[in-house]
């Protein structure tokens, strides 16, 4: 799946806006490079949660095992966005 879709190699070309220091790339309908170059003040949320199972050995019930289940992530928050190539 990832030959389907190379990330673009990002190449600063200017010096970004003060205080804008995140880029985030979008891919909208399979276009790549992306033309949308969008640079967000804060990003938050950006994390993730395995759960998992214990599953007791059988025999001498010495050891126990924990096996992934779900992988959830919490909402990703993008603040004070601004397009660069805007007028």
């Amino acid at each position: 799946m990832a030959d389907n879709f190379p990330i673009p190699e990002l190449t600063l070309t200017e010096n970004p806006p003060v205080g804008f220091n995140f880029m985030v790339v979008f891919f909208i309908a399979g276009i790549v490079p992306n033309p949308l170059d969008i640079r967000f003040q804060k990003v938050s949320g950006i994390s993730a949660e395995i759960s998992t199972t214990d599953i007791r050995e059988g025999g001498e019930n010495i050891f126990r095992h924990r096996l992934p289940n779900q992988v959830t992530y919490n909402n990703l928050v993008l603040e004070r966005g601004m397009v660069i190539g805007s007028p």
